[in-house]
Protein backbone atom coordinates (compact mmCIF):
# COMPACT_ATOMS: atom_id res chain seq x y z
CA UNK A 1 0.00 0.00 0.00
CA UNK A 2 1.34 3.62 -1.16
CA UNK A 3 1.50 6.04 1.76
CA UNK A 4 2.75 9.18 2.78
CA UNK A 5 3.47 11.37 5.88
CA UNK A 6 1.04 14.65 6.10
CA UNK A 7 2.16 17.63 7.36
CA UNK A 8 0.95 16.47 11.37
CA UNK A 9 3.07 13.80 10.86
CA UNK A 10 0.21 11.34 10.09
CA UNK A 11 0.22 8.45 7.70
CA UNK A 12 -1.93 9.83 4.48
CA UNK A 13 -3.24 6.42 2.70
CA UNK A 14 -6.63 6.66 0.88
CA UNK A 15 -8.14 3.98 3.06
CA UNK A 16 -6.75 5.67 6.44
CA UNK A 17 -8.04 9.33 5.61
CA UNK A 18 -11.50 7.81 5.88
CA UNK A 19 -11.03 6.12 9.15
CA UNK A 20 -13.10 8.19 12.23
CA UNK A 21 -10.55 7.42 14.33
CA UNK A 22 -8.12 9.52 11.51
CA UNK A 23 -10.48 11.90 11.16
CA UNK A 24 -11.00 12.70 14.89
CA UNK A 25 -7.28 12.67 15.30
CA UNK A 26 -7.10 15.53 12.54
CA UNK A 27 -9.70 17.43 14.36
CA UNK A 28 -8.44 16.88 17.77
CA UNK A 29 -4.66 17.60 16.79
CA UNK A 30 -6.61 21.17 15.26
CA UNK A 31 -7.88 21.78 18.67
CA UNK A 32 -4.66 21.10 20.50
CA UNK A 33 -2.72 23.43 18.23
CA UNK A 34 -5.47 26.32 18.61
CA UNK A 35 -4.95 25.70 22.94
CA UNK A 36 -1.37 26.26 22.15
CA UNK A 37 -2.01 29.60 20.38
CA UNK A 38 -4.32 30.40 23.04
CA UNK A 39 -1.98 29.49 25.86
CA UNK A 40 0.99 30.94 24.84
CA UNK A 41 -0.74 34.02 23.88
CA UNK A 42 -1.92 33.54 27.30
CA UNK A 43 1.12 33.17 29.02
CA UNK A 44 2.91 36.74 26.83
CA UNK A 45 -0.07 38.99 28.37
CA UNK A 46 0.56 37.48 31.80
CA UNK A 47 4.27 38.77 31.51
CA UNK A 48 3.32 42.04 29.98
CA UNK A 49 5.50 41.00 26.35
CA UNK A 50 3.97 42.15 23.37
CA UNK A 51 2.51 39.08 21.01
CA UNK A 52 0.60 38.68 17.71
CA UNK A 53 -2.46 39.05 19.74
CA UNK A 54 -4.53 41.80 22.35
CA UNK A 55 -6.47 38.90 23.86
CA UNK A 56 -6.70 35.26 23.30
CA UNK A 57 -10.69 36.10 22.03
CA UNK A 58 -8.78 37.34 18.82
CA UNK A 59 -7.67 33.66 18.11
CA UNK A 60 -9.87 31.68 16.15
CA UNK A 61 -11.27 28.15 16.82
CA UNK A 62 -10.64 26.02 14.48
CA UNK A 63 -13.61 25.79 11.69
CA UNK A 64 -14.51 22.11 11.61
CA UNK A 65 -18.30 22.05 10.67
CA UNK A 66 -17.34 20.68 7.41
CA UNK A 67 -15.15 17.87 8.96
CA UNK A 68 -16.54 14.33 9.35
CA UNK A 69 -15.46 13.38 12.36
CA UNK A 70 -17.61 12.56 15.76
CA UNK A 71 -15.34 15.36 17.57
CA UNK A 72 -16.66 17.78 15.00
CA UNK A 73 -19.98 16.58 15.21
CA UNK A 74 -20.20 17.00 19.12
CA UNK A 75 -18.35 20.83 18.71
CA UNK A 76 -21.56 21.41 16.04
CA UNK A 77 -24.58 19.68 17.96
CA UNK A 78 -23.94 21.45 21.32
CA UNK A 79 -22.46 24.71 19.15
CA UNK A 80 -19.75 25.03 21.86
CA UNK A 81 -18.31 28.72 22.84
CA UNK A 82 -14.81 29.69 22.65
CA UNK A 83 -14.53 29.64 26.20
CA UNK A 84 -16.18 25.67 26.21
CA UNK A 85 -14.35 24.34 23.41
CA UNK A 86 -11.06 25.89 25.68
CA UNK A 87 -12.23 24.20 28.91
CA UNK A 88 -12.87 20.72 26.72
CA UNK A 89 -9.31 20.94 25.17
CA UNK A 90 -8.04 21.59 28.44
CA UNK A 91 -9.86 18.54 30.10
CA UNK A 92 -8.50 16.09 26.80
CA UNK A 93 -5.11 17.34 26.94
CA UNK A 94 -3.82 15.21 30.61
CA UNK A 95 -4.92 12.15 28.29
CA UNK A 96 -3.62 13.01 24.96
CA UNK A 97 -0.74 15.69 25.10
CA UNK A 98 -0.21 15.85 28.73
CA UNK A 99 3.47 17.63 28.18
CA UNK A 100 1.52 21.12 27.02
CA UNK A 101 0.45 21.38 30.70
CA UNK A 102 4.39 21.48 31.57
CA UNK A 103 4.45 24.84 31.64
CA UNK A 104 1.90 25.31 34.60
CA UNK A 105 4.74 23.29 36.72
CA UNK A 106 7.19 26.34 36.16
CA UNK A 107 8.99 27.86 39.16
CA UNK A 108 9.43 31.35 40.09
CA UNK A 109 12.79 32.75 41.83
CA UNK A 110 10.74 32.26 45.08
CA UNK A 111 10.84 28.60 44.44
CA UNK A 112 7.17 28.86 43.80
CA UNK A 113 4.80 27.44 41.00
CA UNK A 114 3.47 30.44 39.29
CA UNK A 115 0.44 29.09 38.26
CA UNK A 116 -0.30 26.37 41.54
CA UNK A 117 -0.08 22.73 41.63
CA UNK A 118 2.05 20.68 43.17
CA UNK A 119 4.37 18.26 41.38
CA UNK A 120 4.23 14.61 42.38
Amino acid sequence: MAYTIDTYGMVDAPMIKQDPHYLNALDLLAEIKWFEKVLQTRLKLHANQDGEYNSIYDIEPPHLEENQSVFSEFLNFYKLTFDERLILVLALLPHVAPQLLDIFLTQNNNGRADFGGIKG
